[in-house]
């Protein structure tokens, strides 16, 4: 197999604009820099809940005809016709429930992952990606099946700590098709990365660990199908606490913020594929309907969930690049839906004054195109289970 530098855009991007020295470590005569402000958007009264947990689980569904203004940029994400190969995700281009995240509030770190810190309010977002995928070559008449799927865990510290990282883990098996002057071939990669955020101070320990000699042997002696190794590689990259995230909490991390029709700012994250710091634009340039309807499950003081569905509220198209003179890539577009206000048993919206804000922010859809103009996966909100105490 050949070993292979994977330069692949990171799924998951978000957050706030850093000013000052830069992220990547301090500076001598400088002023330190700002560290990233958040708001808890995600609880019912905008506060550190000890028994916070939020499920929220998506519909993947293969769009070939994604074209939508930003207010700024006409996008087009829609699929390019081969004439080598056709491509087919999901069901019939759709896999219910395919993503789910979960989010939850901690007093403590695992004992498993041998980190130990001294904040009580912590949160854990696991997510979970998985997506069958089809490939059709057109001259060979033949298919290839797999069942790509992307896991991550990452620990963190709460919004009135920046939302500072401690730790992250992610694997992959994915494939991708690649058609160039060698033919059309399927390339497979299966690989994790781990970020130890705190053991080395000031320096996140950043490991890519190839795995695919785990993999069971498929489609043996074909050619068309190619088991590609990554690089072993670990760094240490210098950064300022406080003011990078870690890329598994960017898009949890924009609920936070205050978006707006107006809204433009600059982040930094670790870059697990450049294994370096790197910028992320985030912009809002308008408000949309978002029609797909989807369900809140809230537990009520009896402990029964009470659903409550929404189909239209008001949501910010929120972009999401990188901010990169030599690479931009495509912009992943997600829909931030804030919800109606919620209403007690005898129909009375609740109060700030009962404790409630009734204004929680939900990432109801992603939007990010497929390598090679295949076209583009969307990832629509279906139902949230929330509890907090």
């Amino acid at each position: 197999m050949k070993k292979f530098w994977l330069k692949a855009v990171a799924l998951c991007l978000g957050a706030l604009v850093l000013t000052g020295c830069s992220a990547e470590g301090g500076c001598n005569g400088c002023t330190p820099a700002n560290k990233l402000a958040f708001t808890s958007n995600w609880t019912s009264d905008k506060q550190y809940h000890t028994q916070f947990k939020e499920t929220a689980v998506y519909d993947v569904v293969y769009r070939d005809d994604y074209r939508i203004s930003t207010g700024e940029t006409e996008t087009d994400y829609s699929a390019q016709k081969s004439n080598e190969f056709t491509v087919v995700y999901g069901e019939n281009g759709t896999a219910k429930g395919g993503y789910t995240t979960t989010t939850e509030a901690l007093q403590a770190l695992p004992s498993d992952i041998g980190i130990s810190v001294n904040d009580t309010e912590l949160y854990k977002i696991t997510a979970s990606l998985t997506l069958p995928v089809t490939y059709n070559i057109l001259e060979t008449e033949k298919s290839y099946s797999f069942t790509d799927t992307v896991t991550s865990t990452v620990y963190f510290r709460s919004h009135s700590s920046s939302l500072s990282p401690i730790y992250s883990v992610k694997s992959f098996d994915t494939t991708q098709i690649v058609n160039n002057k060698n033919g059309t071939y399927i390339v497979r990669y299966v690989y994790e990365t781990k970020i130890d955020w705190v053991t080395n101070g000031n320096k996140a320990a950043l490991s890519v660990t190839d795995k695919t000699d785990s993999v069971t042997p498929v489609y043996t002696d074909d050619d068309a199908y190619r088991l590609t190794e990554v690089e072993n590689y670990s760094k240490q990259i210098k950064y300022t606490e406080g003011t990078v995230l870690d890329n598994e909490t960017l898009l949890f991390s924009i609920r936070g913020l205050t978006l707006s029709s107006s809204y433009s700012s600059t982040l930094k994250i670790l870059d697990t594929a450049y294994k370096s710091v790197q910028s992320v634009a985030v912009g809002c340039k308008r408000t949309v309907n978002v029609t797909d309807a989807w369900t809140l499950n809230t537990m009520n003081a009896a402990g029964e969930w009470v659903p409550q569905q929404y189909d239209s509220s008001a949501t910010y198209l929120t972009t999401l690049n990188r901010a990169d003179s030599k690479y931009t890539g495509q912009a992943k577009h997600c829909y931030y839906q804030l919800t109606k206000a919620e209403t007690t048993e005898d129909g009375e919206e609740t109060t700030e004054e009962t404790g409630k804000t009734n204004a929680r922010a939900f990432l109801v859809k992603i939007v990010e195109s497929l390598p090679n103009k295949l076209g583009a996966l969307e990832y629509r909100l279906s139902t949230v289970h929330v509890t907090e105490n």
